[in-house]
């Protein structure tokens, strides 16, 4: 029987389309900079971000532009940085899902986020439903170390079997749920939509294109 989920918060929750389309104007203008980057080199090196795997996507593309190059690297990071790209914008049904799933299941932050993610939740009225509250940054552990979807899992005194993850991205979310025995559910979102297994161990053991669709899969489990 489910008895605990985890939620990653960018994709699921905080709906990074602002985010996303500020950072792509942000990292462009400071590449444009540097050296002329076509709109069609640009989603090529979006995509190969994504099918790649690489663990951190937005650094990928920065030292992709860059031309593998550290001062260029610096260079665009620092423009970005100070450009503020960062958005926070809660999906418009979660309140509405997060208070009825808190009562039925023990819920937990499962991202790779610092303590200010705790603060917009708060500001947000979101961080009440949730019994651990442990983001990777603040416990020095990030997805998809396994450790710390064990830590999470000992927070909640649930065992992987009792345990779901709801994340956007197989890589970071799918691959550790399912090398620990965690229910597996994808949601479409975002840059990583499109994101395939490389395997059938990181097949999902479900997806759903809204959040709307979680709580029927929850349970059905």
């Amino acid at each position: 029987m489910l008895k605990a989920v985890l939620l990653d918060i960018g994709g699921p929750i905080n709906d990074e389309t602002v985010q996303e389309e500020q950072f792509d104007d942000a990292v462009l203008t400071a590449a444009r900079e540097i050296r002329d980057v076509s709109a069609e080199e640009y989603a090529d090196i979006c995509r190969r971000a994504v099918e790649s795997f690489a663990p951190r996507a937005y650094r990928f593309i920065m030292w992709e532009l860059a031309g593998h190059d550290r001062e260029q690297y610096a260079a665009i990071r620092d423009h970005v940085q100070q450009s503020g790209f960062e958005h926070f914008c809660v999906r418009a049904e979660i309140p509405g899902l997060l208070e009825p799933m808190s009562r039925t299941y023990k819920l937990g932050i499962a991202a790779n986020s610092g303590a200010a993610m705790l603060d917009r939740l708060a500001e947000a009225s979101l961080l009440q439903y949730f019994r651990s509250r442990n983001p990777g940054a603040v416990v020095g552990l990030d997805k998809p170390d396994p450790r710390y979807f064990e830590l999470l899992m000992n927070d909640l005194d649930a065992r992987p079997e009792e345990t779901a993850m709801v994340g956007d991205r197989i890589d970071c979310d799918m691959v550790p749920a399912r090398m620990l025995g965690i229910k597996a559910v994808l949601d479409r979102v975002g840059r990583h939509a499109g994101q395939q297994p490389r395997s059938s161990d990181e097949v999902p053991d479900a997806e759903i294109q809204s959040m709307n669709e979680l709580p029927e899969v929850l349970q059905s489990w």
